[in-house]
């Protein structure tokens, strides 16, 4: 839960507790995390209390209103369709970042404006959503891929599907509970080496409600310094976020 006008410490202490209700103003979303790897996969599960879920990735695109509104020929929210998923309803944006900087774009640890403007710390990031063609694990940067956002109508070389990597989402409706479950292979992601015992990682809860804008950001509630919002650590990167900079432990 990201909203620094409540306190959800309560709901770590006691995750039994019943989800806030009243008007949409009142409501909470708390989420809660979890990594783990082996051999062959690195492991992350959300679980997410909200009042709904709607994702509307692979939908087609409509734009206008009454009478003038037209279909274009995109799909929504899908890699070489148009409109980003984070701006699509509920997902999960995943960043993991293993160097200070990748090497190809933005200002590099030499640069004494290092902190500042436009740089890249995550070297892998995943959007992780429903879909009309089933639950989507897609690479959006990879460690030698570029850092273009992909969801602008053009097909972009490394973003899609992460290969042999699985996911599942599912949706208690009675509890008002999503949980995520994800697999990403350790042959994909290759800069991760568990003897490090931690990596830098960060996510982006995206939610229909359009709690805090539409996402709820753990480099907010971590303490990443605010100063270090910038454009390349998320995608889109026409939208600042804080740098993915928060150690996180991660056991086998």
């Amino acid at each position: 839960m990201l909203d620094d006008t409540f306190d959800p410490t309560q709901y770590l202490l006691n995750p039994h507790l019943d989800a806030p209700t009243g008007t949409p103003e009142d409501r909470r979303i708390v989420a809660r995390v979890y990594t783990a790897y082996d051999d062959a996969n690195v492991y992350v599960a959300a679980e997410v209390n909200e009042d709904s879920f709607d994702c509307t990735a692979g939908q087609p695109v409509v734009k206008g209103r009454g009478d003038e509104k037209i279909t274009l020929p995109y799909r929504n929210g899908m890699p070489d369709g148009l409109n980003h998923i984070v701006f699509c309803g509920d997902a999960l944006q995943l960043a993991f970042g293993f160097r200070d900087r990748y090497p190809a774009e933005g200002r590099q640890m030499n640069d004494p404006w290092a902190w500042k403007g436009y740089f890249c710390d995550t070297d892998y990031l995943y959007n992780c959503h429903a879909s009309t063609d089933g639950d989507q694990l897609i690479r959006q940067w990879g460690a030698d891929t570029s850092r273009r956002n992909a969801y602008q109508t053009d097909r972009v070389p490394g973003v899609g599907p992460v290969p042999k990597g699985k996911i599942k989402i599912a949706r208690d409706e009675n509890a008002k509970r999503t949980i995520y479950e994800i697999a990403i292979p350790r042959e994909e992601m290759k800069l991760f080496d568990p003897a490090d015992g931690r990596v830098r990682f960060g996510f982006q809860l995206c939610n229909n409600e359009r709690l805090s804008g539409g996402q709820l950001t753990w480099a907010e509630a971590a303490g990443v310094f605010r100063h270090w919002r910038n454009l390349g650590s998320y995608a889109p990167t026409w939208t600042q976020r804080i740098a993915c900079q928060t150690f996180f432990g991660i056991e086998k």
